[in-house]
């Protein structure tokens, strides 16, 4: 028998974000017969043990591989680097063991198999792999998903407009010139049932419309909030700000249209607009 790359935390060691272990008896039996290669890429790759919880947003593994998804902690802040170094450091652990395959703790955002926490941390889940599996998969690698005895299994995320409405959170802001459309399009989502999260302005006084633009962006990269709108003069400084926070697409829409076609071709989680273009 070939050696295992396993997640480290199923063997019991306290690994986890919250300083934590998730023991497999199975796994544990493996390891006292010398079969397996433990790893935690987390830790491997710089983080430290406890940690604040981190999800992908913008795709799964896969898409962090390739530079379209990022890896970001419930407060906000990118630790996509951590992970990319953990997989590596994983992967070439595997290649020099000779491993046959590797048995990885599901659901987290380093070792999901079949599915990974979806970026909103609401305990929802999302199709696809984690970083760490994304990156041995790639290199042949067999990988397969375990959830230790006793551990429930959370639950898939809604399909959109299946379920969610008078769930889903929804970041608004504007600046002084989209301030009153800001209004009436917050009073139109509660109206829906929607759960609006308004972080100013709360007046028609000159305000920086940045200020709010990082703020909404912020919110939903951290999952905090599942999408958000902004409302300046044209939506276009709004747009330009939101669109430097790592996970965030924010597009500028103008019409039902391509706000329909953001959200279908291009994922937009942050849609934009003008109140002084809008007719």
């Amino acid at each position: 028998m070939e050696p295992i790359l396993v997640s480290a935390c199923l063997l019991g060691i306290p690994c986890r974000y919250d300083g934590a272990s998730q023991p497999d008896p199975e796994i544990q039996a493996l390891a006292i017969q010398g079969k397996i290669i433990p790893v935690c890429p987390e830790v491997a790759g710089g983080l430290p043990t406890p940690r604040p919880p981190a999800e992908i947003v913008g795709g799964d593994g896969a898409a962090v591989l390739d530079g379209s998804g990022h890896v970001v902690t419930v407060d906000g802040n990118d630790v996509t680097e951590a992970f990319l170094r953990g997989a590596q450091a994983a992967l070439e652990a595997a290649l020099s063991a000779g491993v046959e395959k590797a048995i990885l703790r599901a659901h987290s955002p380093s070792c999901g198999v079949e599915a990974i926490y979806d970026g909103t941390f609401s305990g929802r889940l999302k199709p696809g792999m984690g970083v760490t599996a994304a990156l041995l998969t790639r290199h042949g690698i067999p990988v397969e998903s375990r959830i230790p005895p006793g551990v429930a299994e959370p639950q898939p995320s809604a399909a959109p407009d299946q379920g969610r409405r008078g769930k889903m959170r929804i970041a608004v802001g504007s600046d002084h010139a989209g301030f009153t459309l800001k209004n009436l399009v917050k009073e139109h989502l509660i109206q829906l049932g929607y759960e609006v999260e308004d972080v100013g302005t709360h007046s028609e006084e000159s305000c920086d419309y940045p200020d709010f633009a990082i703020e909404v962006a912020r919110r939903v990269a951290s999952g905090r909030s599942d999408l958000g709108i902004l409302i300046c003069g044209t939506g276009i400084g709004m747009g330009i700000v939101a669109n430097k926070v790592p996970g965030v697409r924010a597009a500028v829409c103008h019409d039902a249209y391509t706000a329909r076609m953001s959200r279908a071709h291009n994922a937009a989680n942050v849609l934009c607009m003008g109140a002084r273009v809008l007719g």
